[in-house]
């Protein structure tokens, strides 16, 4: 198989994987999976059912956004494109995550965790 077959096919892969994972984590673990719509318009992601929403965040994200979205139209005097509007969205998901840890933890202090 040569690299363009596999970049060819790189979308049915990842469907594929992702179908496998979802099947194995139900298998094992006994859970559900819903659609739920992240973007309005796009096809829906699967996500584990039953998750309270202020745990994934997407609120948060999104208010960012708006705010990001509106300092880039001041600057700008236009809406962002779809190019910058994915870069507004990857901001507004970096603004929103809790600091990263500057002092690595062990293995045993993971685990006790």
């Amino acid at each position: 198989m040569s690299t363009a077959d596999i970049l060819d096919n790189i979308v049915a892969a990842g469907t594929l994987y992702t179908l496998y994972f979802m099947e194995e984590v139900s298998a094992r673990l006994g859970w559900a999976w819903e659609p739920c719509e992240v973007t309005p318009g796009k096809r829906p992601v699967m996500e584990i059912a039953g998750i309270d929403q202020r745990l994934i965040g997407r609120q948060q994200i999104a208010d960012a956004l708006s705010v990001l979205v509106a300092d880039y139209e001041e600057r700008q005097g236009h809406p962002p494109g779809e190019r910058a509007g994915y870069a507004l969205d990857q901001q507004a998901g970096d603004q929103t995550r809790p600091p990263k840890r500057k002092v690595p933890r062990s293995l045993s202090e993971l685990r006790a965790t």
